[in-house]
């Protein structure tokens, strides 16, 4: 139950971190949002940029949360999903990473 509320409740926060991003409320800011240079000195790419970030954040907080309620509700030992609940969180975190640069460079090349 420890690892369905420590993991679970991280899932939960990674995707409500996203939700403002995604409703386009997160100003331009020196500590939250996708902060790239790209980002950083266009306004109107920040808010795309972070806007579909904040997608990438909800799926990682959806993906990591419910591997720990699956894991759970299986009734995997704790050890073994333990080991599966982190690198679970590490690679979809990686993935967020990954895909929001590669995504905000793309938005700052028009012509690609």
């Amino acid at each position: 139950m420890l690892l369905l509320m420590i993991f679970g409740g991280t899932g939960l926060v990674i995707a409500g971190l996203g939700v403002p991003l995604v409703m386009r409320r997160v100003p331009p800011n020196d500590l939250y949002g996708l902060r790239t240079p790209a980002t950083r000195k266009n306004e109107t790419l920040w808010y795309e940029a972070n806007a579909r970030s904040g997608w990438y954040s909800v799926l990682t907080g959806v993906a990591v949360a419910g591997t720990a309620l699956a894991l759970h509700l299986a009734g995997v030992p704790r050890e073994v999903a333990g080991a599966v609940d982190i690198l679970v969180l590490l690679l979809a975190v990686s993935i967020l990473c990954v895909k929001s640069s590669r995504m905000a460079a793309k938005l700052d090349r028009p012509d690609q």
